[in-house]
C-alpha cells in the first residue's frame, strides 16, 4: 500500500508536501521539489517553519489555521517564492 501511494504522489503534476506531527517535512514529490527549485536534501525533515520562511510564511500560518480548525484551506493563486535556478557553467 506504501509503494502504491508513493507511486501515486510522484505521478502526480501538482506539487505536494506533506508534514508530521511535529510540523516536519516527511515527503515532497517530484513536482514540488521542480516548483519550490529544491533537492530533497534541502527540505526532507526540516520544520515547514523553517522552509517557509519570508515571503513564504504565509503557508506557516496557514497550516497554523488549519490545525487548529481542522477544516480544510484552500488558496487561488497565491504567491510563492522559489530558489533561484542556478545552472552549471559549461
Amino acid at each position: 500500500m506504501k509503494n502504491y501511494n508513493d507511486g501515486v504522489l510522484q505521478s502526480m503534476s501538482s506539487g505536494v508536501v506533506t508534514l508530521n506531527e511535529e510540523g516536519r517535512i516527511v515527503t515532497c514529490n517530484q513536482a514540488a521539489l521542480r516548483i519550490l527549485r529544491v533537492q530533497e536534501k534541502e527540505i526532507l525533515q526540516r520544520p515547514a517553519s523553517e522552509f517557509f520562511t519570508a515571503s513564504n510564511a504565509w503557508i506557516v500560518d496557514r497550516i497554523g489555521t488549519v490545525g487548529e480548525t481542522l477544516s480544510p484551506d484552500l488558496t487561488m493563486d497565491a504567491q510563492l517564492a522559489s530558489a533561484p535556478i542556478s545552472f552549471p557553467s559549461t
